[in-house]
């Protein structure tokens, strides 16, 4: 992308899990240079989601949620409830531009580090507060997991089947949506700091960014005074519109009829069987009231056909359409290859691996992908505390001495094996294939997701951004 957006601007980062790291790793990836501040004493939850291989060894520095948002990022520790870490803060926000945090209200106010605070020091600070339910109001101290953001947004209410009960959405999609949202607002307070010198406090709520995804629910009642249902995959006006089993294991295609056109294009697509040109099924309107039997009749069709060649089949004839994949299907999807979606990137830990990218989109062609990789904890800590901290050796050591800095855990410290935690926080992988929370394991997995990638990457024009950066340790663009 040439000179990135952001070179220039400088965050201070004391978020975790993942609304707040998302915001910061969109502002990384466009050339921010953002420091995340974590803590030895509490670590970040995420640097022990979903180890890599499910490996005990250095394991919070094995996560692959934290890996893929911090990004970009360099990494320190502050212990903020130590008079020492706080102070040590307040040091850094003055060499900031924005503050970020996603703490509930009232932990900033007690570390002494509010925004009233913080802007003492720089009059033109800017600081977002990514909270679950904001700064102010009856719920502003709840406890907040996206469980309850997603129940309370009515996000919740609104998925699930017909007469069945309110269905949460899975992972807790409610955080990076308030991430991509808090990205946005430290944007627009840029802009207006650019144009005014003025700083800005952001008092963002999760609960409010979720609510701006179901707009069209919240019209239903207002200008029409009625309580949306939950209906599933089915839609309020279109037929068939679902999901529809093929051929292998749990194997689906989607498909979406909005017109008696492409009703007419279905029919022909399938071969015209007998039951296309039923009378029960002869317009839109008499399609969704007989969608149960348009569904079985649909689904005879598809599950004797292969959902990739199905998807194919419909697409060439004008038929929304679209294979369901799985995390393993989008890996390998030739379509996220070939736009260069995914690039490999090497980690001290865990070797080379694959990588999404965080801000979608293309600009200009070129695709914007991570500058560097995760730090580890407390990689940065003894770099930046010097340099922009201004602390000597000394003061440094006397930090790890008190354990407000380091680089591991404080468990670790206290003696606490990698074999005494292992019952707590390894992955019961073969009990859990038992229950179905996984499907299956691929032994081989890694060997190919990363070879056809590289293979085919050599010969690839790297984006201008990328070629000679000696922050990305390596990197390869993948093509299908």
């Amino acid at each position: 992308m040439g000179a990135q957006p952001l070179t220039g601007v400088r965050v201070l980062d004391a978020s975790w899990v993942w609304a707040g790291p998302t915001c910061t790793r969109i502002l990384a990836d466009m050339g921010a240079d953002v420091i995340t501040v974590e803590n030895i004493q509490r670590l970040d939850v995420t640097r022990i989601w979903f180890p890599a291989e499910n490996e005990m060894d250095e394991f919070w520095n094995r996560g692959g949620y934290c890996m893929k948002r911090h990004m970009s990022k360099r990494g320190i520790t502050l212990n903020l409830s130590h008079p020492r870490g706080a102070e040590v803060f307040k040091r850094l926000a003055q060499w900031a531009d924005v503050v970020v945090e996603s703490f509930s209200p009232r932990v900033m106010k007690q570390f002494g580090l509010d925004y009233p605070v913080l802007r003492q020091t720089k009059r033109d600070l800017i600081m977002i507060s990514l909270s679950g339910f904001g700064q102010k109001g009856p719920r502003a101290d709840w406890t907040a997991y996206g469980m309850g953001i997603d129940a309370l947004s009515g996000i919740a209410a609104n998925t699930g089947y017909e007469g069945g009960p309110p269905i949460r959405t899975g992972v807790s999609y409610t955080d990076p949506i308030a991430g991509t949202f808090g990205a946005a607002a430290v944007l627009l307070a840029l802009v207006h700091k650019r144009r005014t010198g003025e700083g800005t406090y952001v008092d963002l709520s999760q609960l409010e960014a979720a609510v701006e995804v179901i707009g069209e629910t919240l019209m239903e009642f207002a200008m029409n005074k009625r309580v949306a249902p939950r209906i599933g995959n089915r839609h309020p006006s279109m037929a068939p519109h679902g999901v529809y089993r093929c051929q292998g294991e749990d194997a689906w295609v989607a498909i979406a009829v909005g017109t008696d056109e492409q009703w007419d294009r279905l029919c022909k697509a399938m071969g015209e069987p007998p039951w296309c040109r039923e009378h029960r099924f002869s317009d839109l309107r008499s399609r969704w009231l007989n969608q149960d039997e348009l569904d079985r009749l649909l689904e005879t069709w598809t599950s004797t056909r292969d959902r990739f060649e199905t998807a194919r089949l419909l697409q060439a004839a004008r038929v929304p359409a679209a294979p369901v994949l799985n995390n393993k299907d989008l890996v390998f999807d030739e379509h996220l290859r070939a736009r260069r979606f995914f690039h490999v990137m090497n980690h001290p830990v865990v070797g080379e691996r694959l990588y999404p990218v965080q801000a979608a989109g293309l600009f200009n062609g070129e695709r914007v992908h991570a500058r560097r990789r995760a730090p580890l904890l407390g990689e940065h800590s003894r770099g930046v505390l010097r340099s922009i901290a201004g602390l000597s050796e000394e003061e440094i050591d006397a930090l790890e001495a008190e354990r407000v800095t380091g680089d591991q855990p404080a468990f670790i410290l206290d003696g606490i094996t990698t074999d005494q935690l292992k019952p707590m926080l390894q992955l019961p992988l073969d009990s859990l294939l038992k229950v179905g929370a996984i499907t299956r394991l691929d032994a081989d997995y890694r060997d190919k997701q990363l070879a056809g990638g590289k293979r085919r990457a050599r010969n690839m024009r790297q984006p201008r951004r990328q070629r000679g950066a000696s922050s990305i340790t390596p990197t390869s663009v993948l093509a299908p």
